[in-house]
């Protein structure tokens, strides 16, 4: 009876989480050239600790991020990554602690059984799960990075505020155009080790998860705002992270968006100075 149900289980993880073939790569496509990069782009990567194959599109979504922050090639973080802790794989401690929030934006992918890995582009592109994540992610990236867009994110900076262990972030939004948006500010904090289910069937007790959300500062679907044409509007918001979370290792992703839709502009700032 017991390996039946130790059985059972594995068939409903297994169901429930991607596969991600080992031999799948990041397709050879190249990185595009920075002359050509007219916006930044927002990685929404729908993950879990008890997701065996989220590593694997982990490991790709950081080599896409880390590709375009190189400044000697003229990159300057054009690709901003979030892991978000969600849906059927996400409920472990990173998902029940602290980032129960990361399920309102699971949940706006209107399919509650969506299997993990899963990830999204500035919310402009289709949801890619499993295999689809290494062979079209990159795809879509360079083609959204190529895109124009109306908004700029302008002067973010992060001082300390007036209560201890707190810090204000202030930006101004930009626009050429008069429009509608709706801006939000998440923290998320990197080098947090916990645990995650690996591609061999393991458990690593010592994994490193990067850019886990961890709080929206704004209302989770962002502070609405009627922007006018070459009229910076100011924002500041204020942040007091847990005790249990590093700020050195943590940083504010100020996202600019359509309302309900299309994310037009991303920037990542860190939280304290490195």
């Amino acid at each position: 009876m017991k390996n039946f149900l130790y059985i059972l289980a594995a068939a409903i993880c297994l169901c429930a989480c991607s596969n991600i073939e080992e031999d799948d790569r990041l397709a050879e496509v190249g990185f595009l050239p920075a002359k050509h990069i007219k916006r930044n782009v927002l990685v929404e990567d729908f993950t879990g600790q008890r997701c065996p194959n989220c590593p694997t599109a982990a490991s790709l979504i950081e080599k896409l991020e880390a590709g375009y922050s190189n400044k000697a090639a003229g990159y300057d973080e054009a690709v901003i990554a979030v892991a978000i802790h969600s849906g059927n794989m996400g409920k472990g401690d990173l998902f029940h602690k602290v980032a129960q929030d990361g399920q309102h934006f699971f949940d706006l992918l209107n399919d509650p059984n969506l299997p993990q890995p899963a990830a999204q582009v500035s919310r402009a592109s289709e949801v890619f799960t499993g295999n689809a994540v290494t062979a079209n992610l990159h795809k879509s990236i360079r083609e959204l990075l190529a895109q124009e867009t109306p908004v700029e994110i302008l002067d973010a900076v992060v001082k300390s505020g007036a209560e201890a262990g707190s810090y204000d972030i202030a930006f101004n939004v930009s626009s050429q155009e008069d429009l509608d948006v709706a801006v939000q500010v998440w923290a998320i904090e990197s080098g947090v080790v916990s645990y995650q289910s690996m591609p061999d069937g393991s458990r690593n007790n010592e994994y490193v998860h990067n850019s886990v959300f961890r709080k929206s500062l704004t209302e989770l679907d962002g502070t609405q705002s009627s922007l006018k044409k070459n009229a910076p509007v100011a924002y500041t918001y204020n942040f007091m992270p847990a005790a249990d979370w590093k700020a050195d290792n943590m940083a504010m992703v100020i996202i600019v968006s359509k309302p309900g839709g299309e994310v037009l502009q991303v920037k990542k700032v860190p939280l304290t100075a490195k």
